[in-house]
């Protein structure tokens, strides 16, 4: 498929975080809302916090925004799902009848809008790609058309969204929500753009504008995201490799392993940059004594990669590592510091330094065959059940970073684009 799904076509749904108004606070204030906006023709329930799917909308609170508030959730399911201009009026009309109510927003509220794409073709691996890539490459510019809270990385509820290579390397939609820590049992995913959502609702969410109950704000933003959704569909690339199976890993060999001497060990107290001058002969030498990249002072580090059997500390110094990371290292028992005139010879220090080279030069060569072998599995496996269909990818990399080159790409409409110019020009003077 090339064409472009249009967006009147495509489903979506609206998430408002709001403050109720003195004198209908709580749960009382919440009811009183959902008569409000029934009596308008919009039908309206209060309920406790709730994923199932509604027909109507769902008036319930959310622990996130503090205060006496209220999360007006659209209907997920059903006749009340909004679609085009008739699920845009009704949006603006839920919008007016917030503000009639009397409802405001403060810096903790959001909206969040859900673009349906569950069951649909355009549900596949190039479509996901293609949004994280036109998302993450334009979220700068994304950034300067909301408030200030909601940029960058001011607001953990909707974090950067990064693009790492891989992203591209993915070729099936499980493959990607890895990339992430997501999945069908792990659909958590508080970034700007929420991918989460495909699992637990068939949807993709974008989370990062501001609260608001302003009708043209709203709808603009959702006719945005609603743009993103429609280019996506242009990337035509199919999970191609969901049946590959990848050579199993190889078997590395462990590492020499030498004898820990304990004379002229050094207290990691003693290892101030006052205290280096004079002790250039003092060597790091040691073992990791447990592996968990995510603890700072083990092999996960950043100067793990640094250590050398043998170099002194002024060396390890200068090749950019940190004292304090090493003082970590060496009260955790990864790395031990002696002195080199109490413990080993210059010849046991060169046999282990070539032992521990030739060990390192194998697991790069055993690594390296691996990965040739795997591509080359990969290769014939693509080879004898690829699609003949050419994947068409939209020119995302090319498209200039600016509001203009993204406007242009997901192909907003002149009232669209005027829009947006005046609100980045508005909210960046």
């Amino acid at each position: 498929m090339t064409e472009p799904i249009p967006i009147t076509d495509l489903t979506f749904g609206v998430e408002f975080e709001v403050l109720l108004p003195r004198g209908n606070n709580g749960s009382d204030g919440r009811d009183s809302l959902a008569v409000f906006l029934s009596a308008a023709g919009i039908e309206a329930r209060h309920e406790s916090l709730t994923h199932r799917p509604a027909t109507y909308w769902r008036i319930t609170t959310d622990a996130s925004i503090g205060g006496e508030n209220a999360e007006v959730v659209s209907p997920s399911r059903g006749d009340g799902v909004m679609r085009g201009e008739e699920g845009l009026r009704r949006l603006e009309l839920v919008a007016n009848k917030l503000v009639a109510f009397g409802c405001s927003i403060n810096r903790s509220c959001g909206t969040h809008v859900h673009v349906g794409v569950r069951d649909r073709e355009f549900a596949r691996i190039g479509f996901f790609k293609e949004l994280v890539k036109t998302y993450a490459k334009f979220e700068p510019i994304i950034d300067q058309l909301v408030a200030e809270s909601r940029r960058a990385q001011n607001n953990i509820m909707c974090r950067p969204l990064e693009c790492p290579p891989a992203v591209e390397q993915a070729t099936t939609i499980e493959q990607l929500g890895r990339v992430y820590g997501i999945g069908p049992h792990n659909d958590r995913h508080y970034c700007k753009l929420n991918l989460g959502a495909y699992w637990r609702h068939g949807t993709v969410e974008f989370r990062q504008h501001q609260g608001t109950i302003n009708a043209k704000k709203i709808t603009n933003w959702v006719k945005l995201c609603l743009r993103m959704v429609q280019h996506a569909t242009k990337n035509t690339e199919r999970d191609g490799s969901a049946q590959f199976t990848t050579p199993l890993p190889p078997i590395l060999p462990a590492a020499p392993r030498f004898e820990r001497g304990t004379e002229g060990r050094i207290p990691a107290d003693e290892l101030r940059p006052r205290s280096l001058s004079g002790r250039e002969h003092y060597l790091i030498f040691g073992y990791v004594r447990m592996s968990n990249p995510r603890r700072y002072g083990t092999q996960g580090h950043a100067n793990w990669d640094l250590y050398r059997p043998g170099m002194t500390i002024a060396e390890y110094l200068s090749a950019g590592g940190f004292l304090n990371s090493l003082r970590w290292d060496v009260m955790q028992g990864n790395v031990w510091i002696i002195d080199s005139r109490a413990h080993i010879n210059a010849d046991e220090q060169r046999r282990r330094n070539l032992l521990t080279h030739s060990h390192r030069e194998e697991v790069t060569r055993i690594e390296r065959e691996h990965a040739e072998r795997v591509a080359t599995a990969r290769a014939a496996w693509e080879a004898a059940n690829g699609s003949a269909e050419p994947v068409v990818r939209p020119p995302t990399d090319a498209a200039p970073a600016t509001l203009d080159g993204f406007l242009e790409l997901i192909g907003a409409a002149d009232d669209e684009r005027a829009y947006f110019t005046e609100r980045q020009m508005e909210l960046n003077q």
